[in-house]
């Protein structure tokens, strides 16, 4: 007999502040290595020194559960030039920003909403930074991994958030979304 909608729903899931000594990694795998080897090895030393701050989603939020996906933001600052219709009133050359490092989801778990409740996460974060830090976009680079289909699903999601394509001949895949916008949003 086959599972009904209520059957399969997804567990409950927390999404907190990553904890190296709570949060599970070593099964992570989201089907692109570098970011699942950028939260298995390198995001403890990156949180360490500074230079990013990042959120996991775990079924279980006091004992030691396996990560089912997480996000990384850190500060940034973009170029007025990149955003001509954004920062007309703005005089300075680089407009702060928060930008999202990562985002992924271990496949076991993905098509179940736990990137988009982690990328919701994410943008209400990022109003909060902007409270204390004055930032005015949240910036992301959509990811490259030689799979077309699957970079348009990404380019569709982050769009489907409120997130506008950036025209930039460095960072031709990167998006945006105004502070003001996610204000509204939320």
């Amino acid at each position: 007999m086959p599972k009904t909608q209520e059957e399969v729903k997804p567990p409950s899931l927390f999404i907190m502040k990553f904890n190296k000594a709570l949060h599970v990694r070593s099964a992570f795998s989201c089907g692109f290595k570098p970011i699942g080897n950028f939260l298995k090895s390198l995001i403890s030393e990156q949180i360490k020194n500074n230079l990013v701050t990042a959120w996991v989603a775990v079924e279980d939020s006091s004992s030691k559960s396996p990560v089912k996906g997480f996000y990384a933001l850190n500060a940034h600052s973009i170029s007025q030039a990149e955003l001509p219709d954004l920062t007309k009133k703005i005089t300075k050359e680089n407009i702060p920003a928060v930008y999202l490092n990562a985002l992924a989801v271990d496949k076991s778990c993905q098509g179940r909403g736990i990137g988009t409740a982690l990328m919701v996460h994410a943008i209400k974060k990022s109003v909060e930074f902007s409270e204390q830090i004055c930032c005015a976009v949240i910036v992301l680079d959509v990811l490259v991994d030689g799979d077309d289909d699957a970079f348009m699903r990404r380019i569709d999601f982050y769009q489907t958030l409120g997130f506008k394509n950036i025209e930039s001949i460095d960072y031709p895949h990167r998006m945006y979304l105004s502070i003001a916008d996610a204000r509204v949003s939320l």
